[in-house]
C-alpha cells in the first residue's frame, strides 16, 4: 500500500492529496503582436461643443450724394428783336426783316465784311461761303445772296412769261427792278458790318 503522500508530478515540491492542481503557467507571447491597451476604469472626456462665431459688425449704408446745385444763367434777351445764334451756327429760325447782327462776334463781323459785299451779287455768293466757310457773318450774307440768286432767276423766269401776256408785257420788265432793290439793300447791310435778313424773302436759310 502506497504512502498517502506522493510525490509532485512537476517535480516542483511535493503537496498534499486532494487539493487542486496549480494553475497552468500563461503562454508565450506571439511575436508580432501588440498587447492590448489596459482598460482604464474612467472614458476621456467629450470634445468640446462648437460655437459659431459671432457676426461681423454691420457696416451702415452709405448715404445717396447729393448733387450739387448747378448755376442756371438767366436767359440773354434777344438782341434788337431777333434771336441769339446756337454756339457756332447761324440764327435758326430766319424770320424776313429782322436785324440778327448781336448774335455774331465784333472781330467775325470785321473779318468778312468785304466777303459778304461780293455774296449779294449774282453767283457770286460762292465767294464768302467758299473762302471762309468757318465765318458765321460770311455764311450768313452768303444765304442771303443765295436766297436773292435764286429769286433773280424766279423774276427773269417770270417775265419772260408775262412777256407773252398782251398788255402786261409792257409792265412786266418791271418786276426787274426788285431784285436790284435786295441787292443793293444787302450790300449797304453787309457794308455796315449788319446781319440783316432781306424783306419777303429773307426767312429761307438754304446754309446753316
Amino acid at each position: 500500500m502506497s504512502d498517502p503522500q506522493s510525490t509532485d508530478p512537476t517535480g516542483s515540491g511535493e503537496f498534499q492529496a486532494g487539493s487542486p492542481p496549480p494553475p497552468p503557467p500563461p503562454p508565450p507571447p506571439v511575436s508580432g503582436t501588440m498587447p492590448p491597451p489596459p482598460v482604464s476604469g474612467t472614458m476621456p472626456p467629450p470634445p468640446p461643443a462648437y460655437t459659431a462665431p459671432p457676426p461681423p459688425p454691420e457696416v451702415p449704408a452709405p448715404s445717396p450724394a447729393v448733387p450739387y446745385p448747378q448755376q442756371q444763367m438767366p436767359p440773354m434777351a434777344a438782341p434788337q428783336g431777333g434771336p441769339l445764334a446756337p454756339m457756332g451756327g447761324q440764327p435758326s429760325p430766319l424770320a424776313a426783316g429782322v436785324d440778327y447782327t448781336g448774335s455774331f462776334a465784333a472781330p467775325e463781323i470785321e473779318e468778312a465784311k468785304v466777303m459778304s459785299v461780293i455774296g449779294y451779287l449774282g453767283i457770286l455768293f460762292l465767294v464768302p461761303m467758299l473762302a471762309m466757310p468757318n465765318n458765321r457773318f460770311a455764311r450768313f450774307h452768303a444765304n442771303q445772296g443765295l436766297v436773292l440768286f435764286i429769286f433773280n432767276i424766279a423774276v427773269v423766269f417770270a417775265n419772260f412769261v408775262l412777256g407773252f401776256v398782251p398788255v402786261i408785257r409792257w409792265f412786266s420788265w418791271i418786276l426787274l427792278f426788285v431784285p436790284l432793290v435786295f441787292i443793293i439793300m444787302g450790300i449797304i447791310n453787309a457794308a455796315g458790318g449788319r446781319a440783316k435778313t432781306l424783306p419777303f424773302i429773307g426767312n429761307f436759310q438754304l446754309l446753316k
